[in-house]
């Protein structure tokens, strides 16, 4: 069953979406674990597309920012402007 878990002497996280998150999984069920010990590694990918297309966002919004900006500018006359295409 896709996206299920399954559940023995804890949870096994290992479901499909997991494996899309989850690059390795360094315990098993059962395993003795020590503080400080990896458990387990996360895939940076989709975090880091995610961070690329907000940083994207970001710079469009600045952009529509300064472009308002110069535009109240030029109607409060504080700007003597002209288009660079006549």
């Amino acid at each position: 069953m896709q996206g299920s878990n399954t559940f023995w002497r804890g949870l096994d996280v290992r479901n499909s979406i997991a494996r899309e998150i989850v690059r390795a999984f360094n315990v098993m069920n059962g395993t003795h674990v020590h503080t400080g010990d990896v458990l387990l590694e996360l895939d940076p990918t989709g975090a880091a597309a995610d961070a690329n297309e907000l940083v994207s966002g970001l710079i469009s919004y600045r952009a529509e920012t300064l472009r308002r900006n110069d535009a109240i500018t030029i109607v409060e006359g504080h700007l003597n402007w002209k288009p660079a295409i006549a």
